[in-house]
């Protein structure tokens, strides 16, 4: 994907070019196809790009408009661009010709600070107005492109990068030791916070404007918790249709033939096997499909469920050999460490789908992460249950939901069991449980926990609930959809992506489709064990029935115990020996040593997960404090 950057001295000292190029040399993607730099005194714009869209290969960015008092630098892909032109009054001979960035230029002008909730698709810019001294920037609804921003009392500065920020002198370089806690502690999130105490993340669906007496950032969107549908299930299956195909062929609009990734899941299926009929429909394609296949760890291989979607024809199946990848020797060395902290574990899967399609010379790259989140699971209805107290519904749901999933359904009832006690109990096992009072390891060094208010922090991380009334299951849809856990994912995912040269597109992420899937009832997320009811039922026609069927997916934690165990092995001591010390100000070295311990004794999904946090973070703090 493209980079940008917006620097702005607010002291009115005129802006160094030099250092513009400094800041936008940091940026991805490398090679760029096109560098762009624009300034006026003490404000200056720059823009990286990548090719994706048709109308990119003509547009040159930073861009101003007639007068040249506003000018806008933009990384994004506008799904509703005849809507717009028709609103905005423009030629429709420009359809096919003007850019992304223009239209967004155009919006400014008609609607000013509220043109972000206009526009439908993924998208990060910033906007300089000489009119009104002003420098505004905005974030797409779900998160997909990334921003952030630096605001002082000399200096306001934007970038898609943390990293570019840190080229200018007048941003410090202190580390939040709230992130590194957020490493550490599953359930601590932020929506603004970054690696960096003098750098913030502008979050999803917010924009933000500086000018005079100005600098607090906006929501100009929410996803509304209150709003319920009600019909029937041949209903809801064709609007979910039609919603979702129109969000896949949005995607599809690329300046170059676009890859997917295909797991033989049913999310990155769905994706597939709808852009498939899309480009068989026009007369497109074939679709260059991306598999990471792990022929040597039991359990842990998709290549049945693959095979019967390649089966349909219309693609052209690439297969990596998933299992020879070295996950922390190739994260060793990547570029990604130079701005936040690592959040995903299956981290290295996707980097190295992303490489081979941009080895193949591809750009565009479908992807389903979004859709266990968008679409949900509804496991929040076997929560509400159980705060209810309706314990004969619970069993007899969580007995269904555990055979579809092959598990105990004691394992199930007691992941949703400790959600029928109040919120004080829930938090004081939490609690304690960090401090290895109930027989874990401390994960925090208590100094450090009483140091940045940990117990707080964690209570305030959970987002806040404003749809009085409304049922736990969708509570907890919505919690999951606004959760800076979901930032995270994307961010790290688009960091990977960006490093690769590749812009990724996630059509569960579509604002339509979130709004859409967030009103179902709770029966459309899951009914009698069988979950994400109302994507298989609207799907049925697009996936074969063994992918519609299938209850889950391949365990993720087993991959990467295995990739570790015969990948790196010896690096993984090596690292955890180090972790030791590196980590001591925040994690008592002797916890460290018993993770890593029960990791090689044990090797549950809960040892693999603490491993890979205690190695990545102590990757990234060698990288960082220098």
């Amino acid at each position: 994907m493209s980079g940008i950057a917006a620097v702005w001295r607010l002291d009115g000292v005129p802006l160094d070019p030099t250092t513009l190029d400094l800041v936008v040399d940091r940026l991805t993607p490398r090679p760029a196809d096109a560098i762009g730099t624009w300034q006026d005194g003490p404000v200056g714009l720059g823009h990286r790009m990548l090719h994706t869209t048709p109308e990119s290969v003509q547009q040159k960015l930073p861009l101003a408009n007639s007068t040249g008092e506003v000018v806008v630098t933009a990384e994004a892909r506008l799904d509703n661009r005849a809507e717009l032109i028709s609103t905005l009054g423009l030629p429709p001979r420009l359809a096919d010709g003007i850019g992304d960035a223009e239209l967004i230029l155009h919006a400014w002008e008609r609607w000013g600070e509220d043109c972000p909730a206009r526009l439908l698709g993924d998208f990060a810019f910033a906007l300089w107005d000489a009119r009104q001294r002003l420098l505004f920037c905005a974030r797409d609804p779900a998160g997909v492109r990334p921003l952030y921003y630096h605001l002082g009392a000399r200096l306001f500065a934007v970038a898609s990068r943390t990293s570019a920020l840190l080229a200018l002198p007048d941003v410090p370089r202190q580390l939040d030791e709230v992130r590194i806690a957020a490493h550490l502690v599953p359930g601590l999130h932020d929506r603004t916070a970054t690696s960096y105490e003098s750098i913030l993340r502008l979050p999803a669906a917010h924009c933000l404007a500086v000018g005079t007496g100005r600098g607090t950032p906006r929501a100009y969107w929410r996803l509304d918790p209150t709003r319920e549908l009600r019909g029937s299930d041949a209903e809801y299956s064709e609007t979910f249709r039609e919603l979702f195909t129109d969000a896949v062929r949005c995607r599809l609009r690329s300046a170059s033939p676009v890859a997917a990734a295909l797991s033989g899941g049913l999310d990155s299926s769905s994706v597939v096997c709808v852009a498939r009929a899309l480009q068989e429909a026009a007369g497109t394609g074939p679709l260059v499909t991306y598999t990471g296949r792990f022929p040597t760890i039991p359990g842990c291989d998709e290549g049945a469920y693959v095979a019967v979607v390649e089966a349909g024809g219309g693609l052209a199946p690439r297969h990596l050999p998933a299992d020879a990848l070295d996950p922390l020797g190739d994260l060793e060395g990547t570029p990604e460490l130079e701005g936040e902290t690592l959040q995903i574990p299956g981290y290295y899967m996707h980097r190295a789908l992303y490489r081979a399609a941009r080895a193949d010379g591809l750009r565009v790259f479908l992807e389903g992460t979004g859709g266990d989140i968008v679409v949900s699971h509804g496991m929040g209805y076997l929560h509400e249950l159980a705060r209810r107290g309706r314990w004969l519904t619970l069993r007899r749901e969580a007995r269904l939901f555990a055979r579809a999933f092959e598990r105990p359904t004691w394992r199930t009832l007691r992941s949703v069991a400790a959600s029928a006690a109040p919120p004080v109990v829930r938090r004081t096992w939490r609690r304690l449980n960090r401090r290895g009072l109930l027989g874990a390891p401390s994960l925090i060094q208590p100094e450090f926990a009483r140091r940045i208010g940990l117990d707080e922090r964690v209570r305030a991380a959970e987002p806040a609930w404003n749809g009085a009334g409304m049922d736990g299951a969708r509570r907890e849809h919505w919690r999951a959809m606004t959760s800076a856990r979901l930032a995270g994912i994307l961010e790290t995912l688009a960091a990977s992506a960006g490093a690769a040269g590749i812009d990724v597109r996630d059509p569960f992420l579509d604002r339509r489709v979130m709004e859409f899937c967030l009103a179902l009832p709770a029966s459309q997320k899951i009914r009698h064990g069988r979950t994400r009811v109302v994507a298989r039922h609207a799907l049925a026609g697009f996936l074969p029935p063994e992918i519609r069927d299938r209850p889950g997916k391949a365990p993720l934690d087993l991959m990467i115990r295995s990739a570790l165990v015969v990948y790196g092995r010896e690096r993984l001591d090596r690292l955890m020996n180090e972790a030791a010390g590196v980590l001591a100000p925040y994690v008592p070295p002797d916890s460290v040593r018993r993770v890593h311990r029960e990791y090689v004794e044990r090797g549950t999904r809960q040892d693999v997960g603490r491993v890979w946090r205690f190695a990545t973070l102590t990757l990234w703090l060698r990288h960082t404090v220098r």
